[in-house]
């Protein structure tokens, strides 16, 4: 037996995590990784959401609360209950922080390039999720939200060359 749960507009617009409950075991397909993924990417992939995906990282540890080990693609396994509720409550922290950063900063009027040089992630989040590249996440978002350019367009005036 096994459960699923679905996740829309996270890593892919159909994806979906699994609890094998015999095993204690949940896949995570690729909603978490050993670094964090782009909330928009080159290639044209669709921008992802961050506040979604934070959402159901933290509704699969209330889903499936029994988790001795999360393994997903892209990472090792994590191994014992307590390690696998920190694993993605610090991975579901990282998304929701971007979220609720950009969102912040566009209330104050700032511009998608002012955003990507403010965020930082708090030092502890930094070291404890080992996360990198995150800067991308908060242009994106950006142009989820206001819709203001191409999503190529603010990509390239975010990131210097």
């Amino acid at each position: 037996m096994h459960c699923l749960q679905q996740t829309p507009g996270t890593k892919s617009p159909a994806e979906m995590n699994t609890y094998f409950p015999d095993s204690k075991a949940l896949w995570m397909a690729e909603n978490c990784s050993g670094t964090m993924h782009n909330l928009y990417t080159l290639r044209g992939a669709e921008v992802r959401d961050a506040n979604s995906w934070a959402r159901y990282i933290t509704e699969a540890q209330s889903l499936f609360p029994d988790a001795a080990v999360v393994f997903q693609a892209h990472n090792w396994p994590h191994w014992g209950k307590e390690v696998v509720s920190e694993y993605l409550t610090n991975t579901a922290t990282v998304y929701k922080f971007i979220h609720d950063q950009t969102l912040q900063y566009i209330n104050e009027g700032y511009t998608p390039t002012e955003i990507a040089s403010m965020i930082r992630l708090p030092e502890d989040k930094v070291l404890e999720t080992a996360r990198a590249d995150y800067e991308k996440g908060d242009a994106a978002l950006f142009q989820t939200l206001c819709d203001s350019m191409t999503a190529f367009e603010l990509y390239f005036n975010i990131i210097e060359p």
